[in-house]
């Protein structure tokens, strides 16, 4: 399928994403970008098919492109793509997989870090998986303008933002901060609700602060 960016029909942000990113791929045809994706070594102009719908399977992937390897042999690389919308489940990449026939692979594509967690438990090395962030941070090497306004628009639209994850290092350390001078700062949250709420009706005694002149 001959992929045309500026044709781009889907109104959905994910199937927009994954239309646009298909388009660049076939647009390129760069063999760094599809070995980084892959970690396969492929031939010089790699990509030779492009599908974008499928339909029919107990689950189906949001698209698939055909790359040849350097020994001349076509396989094919699945595509399943997630924003910040939508998240990964392990249900619909075990069906993904009944796709893939000896020697293809699934590339899956988020804004979350912590989903390699759910790719780890599935122990299929034939799931590559990266971020949009990762992905972005690769193209933006090419110095290609069409490659700039895709990474532009996913800016702007914040697919390639990696979402804000609270890791257990920040837990940590925000607990040792509450631990400061915790009465203190307790009493200053409890000084502001008490002319709302009659705190002395629970038991609680606030000292109001003296207005400074």
């Amino acid at each position: 399928m001959k992929t045309n960016i500026f044709l781009n029909a889907y109104q959905q942000a994910e199937n927009k994403l994954t239309y646009n990113f298909l388009a660049i791929l076939e647009l390129l045809n760069d063999r760094g970008l599809c070995e980084f994706l892959t970690g396969l070594a492929l031939s010089e102009k790699p990509v030779t098919e492009i599908r974008t719908v499928y339909g029919g399977g107990e689950s189906n992937p949001d698209g698939s492109f055909d790359l040849k390897k350097r020994n001349g042999d076509i396989m094919t690389v699945y595509f399943e793509n997630k924003t910040k919308r939508r998240g990964l489940g392990i249900s619909q990449l075990q069906s993904h997989l009944n796709w893939c026939k000896d020697g293809d692979l699934l590339l899956v594509l988020t804004p979350r870090k912590s989903d390699i967690e759910i790719i780890k438990s599935l122990q299929n090395d034939r799931i590559k998986f990266f971020t949009w962030s990762e992905v972005a941070t690769w193209l933006k090497s090419l110095e290609n303008e069409i490659v700039g306004q895709f990474i532009e628009y996913g800016r702007l639209s914040g697919e390639f933002e990696e979402l804000g994850e609270i890791l257990r290092d920040d837990i940590a350390i925000y607990c040792e901060f509450l631990k400061t001078n915790f009465d203190g700062k307790l009493n200053n949250i409890l000084e502001s609700f008490h002319y709302q709420v009659d705190l002395k009706v629970y038991g609680f005694n606030i000292n109001k602060r003296q207005n400074s002149r």
